[in-house]
């Protein structure tokens, strides 16, 4: 899901139908769905399964476009919000779409979608893709003509089934931090030149959701296989740099192979 506080509105991507859902929630008031995108992806021509996974937005705000992805295409789609005049809910406004065919470097044409995130004001997306895993990086400065360049500038190979991504600036350019679910760990990537993997950080069984604190130079990673918090220390003058300093809750220990009702992977 996406949320923009400035635009007033939300933007929910479905897994298994592949619909997105709009959600008008007004300063005042309750939040209610506005508007219904359906098939906006096509199904997987092997295995007939759509699904709208990653979504992230350019710049929060009335005119904010929103980038939204699939597990069935390799393709980008993105959408604004229109409000009419006469105070009536909103509703979706499709926008121009593009390829993930970026040629060069670690990537060629990459699907699955999951992750999606821009870097501060909007200038750069990460994109994390699962087939074959790898992590995009798309140039969405404005153009002459007032819309994103939308243009490939580099990818770097990621581990398997990697989740989710954020990103921010601790003090020495941009990097993105990747969940890797299956492995324990979180990839760091430099998102410099073509993009290049930085550093590679265990955190603990099933990371998933990841959040970035910038006022404490700390990341915070959810690990589902264990119900703990890691914490992540990304200061670049810190000794500690892109190790856990803190881990939050009593790690659940491993099922054994008599359990039979324990969860061993993310449904996802």
């Amino acid at each position: 899901a996406y949320a923009d506080s400035v635009g007033n509105f939300a933007m929910v991507t479905h897994l298994t139908s592949g619909d997105i859902s709009l959600v008008d929630s007004p300063p005042t008031g309750n939040a209610i769905i506005a508007d219904l995108a359906e098939a906006l992806f096509e199904p997987d021509p092997l295995t007939g399964l759509v699904g709208a996974t990653g979504i992230a937005g350019r710049s929060p705000g009335a005119n904010d476009i929103v980038y939204i992805g699939s597990r069935s295409e390799n393709r980008i789609q993105t959408m604004t919000v229109g409000r009419p005049a006469n105070g009536m809910l909103p509703y979706f406004v499709y926008g121009n779409w593009f390829f993930l065919d970026f040629i060069g470097g670690n990537a060629g044409l990459s699907s699955d979608t999951r992750g999606m995130h821009f870097s501060d004001g909007g200038n750069l997306l990460y994109v994390v893709n699962r087939n074959p895993p790898v992590m995009q990086i798309y140039n969405t400065a404005l153009s002459e003509t007032g819309f994103p360049a939308n243009q490939a500038v580099g990818a770097t190979p990621l581990c398997r089934d990697a989740s989710t991504v954020t990103s921010f600036d601790a003090g020495d350019g941009d990097r993105a931090y990747v969940t890797c679910f299956d492995d324990g760990e979180i990839y760091v990537i430099d998102p410099r030149g073509l993009g290049s993997v930085a550093d590679i950080i265990p955190v603990g069984r099933g990371p998933y959701a990841i959040a970035a604190a910038p006022s404490r130079n700390e990341i915070f990673v959810t690990n589902f296989l264990e119900d703990t918090i890691a914490v992540i220390d990304v200061s670049p003058t810190s000794p500690t740099r892109d190790r856990v300093v803190l881990r939050i809750g009593i790690p659940k220990p491993p099922p054994t192979s008599t359990d039979s009702s324990s969860t061993s992977s993310f449904p996802l």
